[in-house]
């Protein structure tokens, strides 16, 4: 198995990753879908089941209805999306709560071999630590009762890039996470920026909030020990960017056309197709605009670049793409899975420069090319390459 893990939301992703991320360590699957995605996916492969917990951070404000579903057959589910009760929670109460829902999502998957421990999102004012911290304690009760054998990871679902900027905020959020990590028993830790779309090109990622992400996994680290499993993402780059740097132990890979963690309870829905563009390291919306800057880099490049030659394959495919995007979903995922195939083939002592020296390459390819048309927001081709490359070593 490759040291990555897939995160299945949905039929669309179960597809894919069973043909582009065989070989995947894990795979991420939601509780509410997971018996559904289950036998789509390899059958050796190690399940990890989410309950999706984390949702109660809206409630009762949810707007996806099947969420809404699920989480009402969990005994007290409104008592832990109440904000008072979250404030000074009820041990009996949270305990009910974590009993139904942890036996409800490892009977809907018996052979599953990891389980998230029930969470809230992390919030800045700090309103749900006594809340984690129980919701912990009562996992940690039930697996003694000889529930489950398998591994359990701890969630830290951070919500605001405040919560990672100044050392102060981080340090608060690292000792929560260590605290809970304690009480609940777990093994592993999974962290993720829900608030991080790492391919926005923001002016302060580059400064400020890529090395807050940074700095955060190293003094998670230190609190948690090199022993503790740790796994970051789904992003884009930085996922990568922590793995090379040797400071998670898996990289989390989405492979739909969002590669972002959305905390579930809303609605996602985008009518956006999207393509990877070789050779630049990042997305680009699909559409005939695209079609025609890539006609235009292309002439740019010349013949015989092998990046030449992937967009004119590319370019060929982008009228179908834009008529079915699932073909525009898969385009990306083997890409992405060709980058990860190339960076895996490192020694892991050598993926940082390694992963530094593909972007700058990307960086410099990029300042050569005309800027993106719109509808496409980041038109700079060199910009994102630039952000992450400097965060790399």
């Amino acid at each position: 198995m490759a040291d990555y893990v897939t995160f299945v939301r949905g039929k669309d992703d179960a597809q894919i990753a069973a043909t582009e991320y065989k070989d995947s360590s894990a795979y991420w699957l939601p509780g509410r879908a997971a018996a559904k995605l289950r036998p789509m996916l390899p059958t050796s492969a190690k399940i990890w089941i989410d309950a999706s917990v984390d949702g109660l951070w809206h409630w009762p404000n949810c707007s996806d209805d099947g969420y809404r579903e699920y989480i009402a057959q969990f005994v007290h589910h409104d008592r832990i999306g109440d904000s008072a009760f979250q404030r000074k929670p009820d041990a009996k109460l949270v305990s009910a709560f974590v009993q139904a829902t942890l036996s409800h999502i490892s009977s809907s998957v018996p052979e599953a071999a990891w389980l998230s421990v029930p969470q809230l999102p992390y919030n800045e004012n700090r309103k749900q630590n006594a809340i984690n911290k129980a919701l912990a304690k009562a996992t940690r009760d039930w697996v003694t009762r000889g529930k489950f054998r398998g591994r359990l990871v701890l969630p830290v679902i951070l919500t605001n890039q405040r919560q990672l900027n100044k050392k102060v905020q981080r340090n608060q959020q690292a000792h929560l996470a260590a605290q809970c990590f304690s009480l609940s028993g777990a093994e592993s830790v999974w962290v993720v920026d829900s608030s991080l779309n790492d391919q926005a090109g923001t002016g302060n990622f580059e400064h400020e909030r890529f090395p807050g992400l940074v700095h955060f996994h190293e003094e998670l680290r230190e609190k948690l020990g090199k022993e503790c499993f740790t796994i970051a993402g789904p992003y884009w780059g930085m996922n990568l960017v922590l793995w090379s740097r040797q400071l998670v132990h898996y990289p989390a890979i989405a492979v739909g056309k969002a590669y972002q963690y959305y905390i579930p309870g809303t609605q996602f829905s985008s009518s956006s197709t999207k393509v990877a563009l070789p050779g630049l390291r990042r997305m680009a919306l699909c559409s005939p605009a695209l079609k025609s800057w890539l006609q235009d880099s292309i002439a740019k490049i010349g013949q015989g670049n092998v990046v030449s030659e992937e967009f004119k394959k590319l370019e060929k495919h982008l009228s179908s793409i834009l008529l079915n995007e699932q073909l525009g979903k898969k385009q990306v995922a083997t890409t992405y899975r060709e980058w990860l195939a190339k960076l895996e083939s490192i020694p892991a002592e050598g993926r940082a420069v390694a992963l530094y020296q593909d972007f700058s390459s990307a960086y410099v390819l990029g300042k050569s090319l005309p800027d993106l048309k719109p509808p496409e927001s980041v038109k700079s081709p060199s910009r994102i390459a630039k952000q992450f490359m400097n965060n790399c070593l």
